[in-house]
């Protein structure tokens, strides 16, 4: 298979999502939201397969594309499961989704008040047992285990990156009070790349066990 067949199967998705893919993370049976499509980068394959994919973005023209590229991979497919909405408040009901995508998204939380606030809608839709794909800036302590090594962690968050950006960025911390929060149990070693001089990307895949009163009180 050339190239350009192959791009025009799988577009620009996620290396690390598509990784996922071909580990069969994801089924056809699935409810499966794209949080933060945007254009729909992640999206194409599903669509053309016939997944249950919905998606939700902020952005009119970004849906708007989605619904139309969307028509022209697969002219059968439900493009009204593609909503304009603020992740803060995802116009579904709770337990809605077997899976939930986040990928590159959840790094532009203003704060940790924001941060928290959407990674809590995110949950909200997800049901007991599904997945929860997250992909997003991590700090430098997080990738390198810093507290591991007895190293006293920075606090600035969001912060200035090596490549100019302002990130909100995931800490060791906040890390584990999420996990214990959520009950997120990861599926496989949790990771971070090296995008030399400019910032740390970490991916994560992980399965969520309903909350517990106890987990419900450490924020």
């Amino acid at each position: 298979m050339g190239i350009e067949a192959l791009n025009r199967i799988l577009g620009n998705i996620d290396l690390y999502l598509l990784d996922q893919l071909l580990k069969g993370r994801f089924t056809k049976e699935q409810r499966i939201l794209d949080a933060g499509s945007g254009e729909g980068r992640n999206a194409g394959y599903f669509i053309r397969e016939n997944y249950a994919l919905y998606a939700v973005d902020r952005e009119p023209l970004a849906i708007q594309y989605l619904r139309y590229h969307a028509k022209t991979l697969n002219p059968s497919y439900d493009s009204f499961r593609f909503q304009v909405a603020d992740l803060r408040e995802i116009p579904f009901h709770t337990h809605a989704f077997d899976v939930v995508l986040s990928s590159a998204v959840l790094h532009f939380a203003q704060d940790e008040e924001d941060f928290l606030a959407l990674f809590e809608e995110h949950m909200r839709v997800l049901k007991p047992g599904g997945l929860f794909f997250l992909r997003m800036c991590v700090s430098e302590e997080l990738a390198l285990g810093m507290h591991a090594a007895g190293r006293t962690a920075t606090v600035e968050n969001p912060r200035t990156l090596g490549d100019g950006s302002w990130r909100f960025v995931l800490t060791p911390t906040l890390l584990a009070a999420l996990k214990s929060r959520y009950g997120l149990a990861p599926l496989e070693a949790e990771k971070s790349v090296a995008v030399h001089g400019q910032r740390l990307m970490g991916s994560f895949i992980w399965q969520k066990n309903a909350p517990t009163d106890e987990k419900k009180s450490l924020f």
